[in-house]
């Protein structure tokens, strides 16, 4: 069986710089060459310039090893959500190098076929979908409430369920051609 991707995550009591070749910098953001050719992003504490978390990848996303640093703190997140995030980003990423990507969308599938409500964050997309769900009732499921992957086969764009579904965990492992 082939393996698109291979992900591992580990929380950390410090997360080290990488021995590497530093090439981007973004405020405290870096990203660093590896000689094994892969690279590492590392996001670092502005206070304290330790590495709150890095990010090894190679070239095309389809090995990532994620380390959290467990002993820094934000009062509105856990862990967990370090972890939801990251892992999302690089999940976008290898969508991405595979001709795919993610939709910022809340998606319902009605009568069969997808449907995806798409708009900043804060506008009512959850909201919507729910009212489809409340008043369609068994003819709608909620394949993702806020970051579904998309795809086309051949001409027909596909929208899948992913479990990187915002506040709500609604998703399901799922496709349906998007209309």
């Amino acid at each position: 069986k082939r393996q698109d991707m291979k992900m591992s995550s580990r929380l950390l009591d410090q997360v080290t710089i990488p021995d590497g070749i530093l090439i981007h910098q973004n405020q405290d953001e870096r990203v660093y060459a590896l000689s094994d050719g892969r690279k590492c992003k590392v996001l670092y504490d502005p206070k304290r310039e330790r590495p709150i978390y890095a990010i090894y990848y190679n070239q095309d996303y389809s090995k990532v090893e994620i380390q959290i640093n467990q002993n820094y703190r934000l009062e509105a997140l856990q862990k967990t959500d370090f972890e939801y995030m990251y892992s999302g980003e690089m999940f976008a990423n290898r969508l991405t190098c595979l001709g795919a990507g993610v939709l910022h969308s809340s998606t319902i599938v009605y009568q069969g076929v997808g449907i995806a409500f798409s708009a900043v964050s804060g506008t009512g997309k959850s909201t919507h979908t729910g009212l489809w769900k409340r008043y369609y009732g068994e003819s709608v499921e909620i394949l993702n409430d806020d970051k579904p992957a998309i795809c086309f086969k051949g001409e027909l764009p596909y929208i899948y369920g992913t479990p990187w579904s915002g506040k709500t965990e609604l998703n399901l492992n799922q496709s349906a051609v998007l209309k």
